[in-house]
């Protein structure tokens, strides 16, 4: 039988809203159809995995905007726009950060995600479509994190280009993760009042984390005092980063993907961080399997 013709405009125009496109949040944080409270279908047209992959790709671009303000009413946190001294009608990018982030004297807990089509708030798009908000968002972490006394900073290290207009142009100081990180560290992170440090980091945010370690040496060193990453792809042998190779090994642990029940010890590469499992084999799964531990791990004394 043949697939029948689609006749529709191309690029196919969407609904802007959650709602238009016929779902909703339940009280449980799953994604479900309104009509039928169904979970989310990836083919809505059949066969045509172009027009159905497009879909997927506006809704979550919808989802991205609702973790956006999920993380205002939900978390509480405060959208902080970058550059400072932004002009008028230059791109912007923004991070998010608690109200006491730059005042709380005692702790920071710094959350970065990994690169794709994630945005702050998130560690997997597909995590929040087909299981739930909490398995895919940084919301159980930033409540737990402030219910625990943490002032809280979200980066938002994928964010590195705007629309002036017709086109994409490159955001000011934030047109790489790195150097979105960079920014947020050194006029925000920097002048926080917080004696220590911890930082979540996820995937690709080890890269940014271990980019941070490297440019911001001795201040990083005196006050991180915990790194937890999940399944980072962080890379301690090169040149740049052996100078906090040493220091990386006592402060970082990082729980990766693996069949072995959670906190089992894994094989660790020389001069790299403890790895440990995730009790997960999913990668962007690793986090919320690794919940509970990776808060046991900022809170216990660093290693000597």
């Amino acid at each position: 039988e043949e697939e029948e013709e689609d006749e529709g405009e191309w690029p196919p125009k969407f609904p802007t809203t959650l709602e238009g496109f016929g779902y909703t949040f339940n009280d449980k944080g799953q994604l479900r159809q309104t009509a039928n409270g169904e979970p989310f279908v990836f083919e809505v047209k059949k066969g045509n995995k172009a027009y159905n992959q497009k879909h997927y790709e506006a809704l979550g671009e919808i989802i991205t905007e609702k973790v956006y303000q999920l993380l205002e009413t939900e978390g509480g946190l405060q959208r902080v726009f970058v550059p400072e001294n932004f002009k008028a009608k230059e791109p912007l990018s923004f991070f998010f950060m608690s109200a006491d982030a730059m005042t709380n004297t005692d702790k920071l807990l710094v959350l970065i995600h990994g690169s794709g089509v994630v945005r702050a708030g998130q560690w997997s798009r597909r995590l929040i479509m087909n299981d739930c908000l909490d398995s895919g968002t940084q919301l159980p972490f930033i409540k737990r994190a402030i219910s625990e006394g943490y002032g809280v900073m979200v980066l938002n290290t994928n964010r590195n280009r705007d629309m002036v207009g017709e086109k994409k142009v490159p955001i000011r100081h934030n047109s790489t993760p790195e150097q979105h990180a960079e920014y947020v560290w050194k006029h925000f992170v920097t002048k926080a009042k917080a004696r220590r440090v911890d930082i979540i980091a996820h995937s690709f945010g080890g890269v940014v984390a271990v980019s941070l370690a490297v440019n911001f040496a001795d201040e990083f060193q005196k006050r991180v005092h915990k790194i937890a990453f999940t399944d980072s792809v962080h890379d301690l042998d090169s040149f740049s980063a052996r100078k906090i190779r040493r220091w990386m090994t006592n402060h970082a642990v990082n729980w990766v993907s693996s069949p072995d029940p959670l906190n089992t010890t894994q094989t660790s590469f020389r001069g790299d961080v403890t790895r440990i499992s995730a009790g997960t084999t999913k990668h962007e799964e690793t986090s919320w399997s690794a919940f509970d531990s990776i808060f046991t791990h900022l809170a216990s004394p660093i290693a000597s």
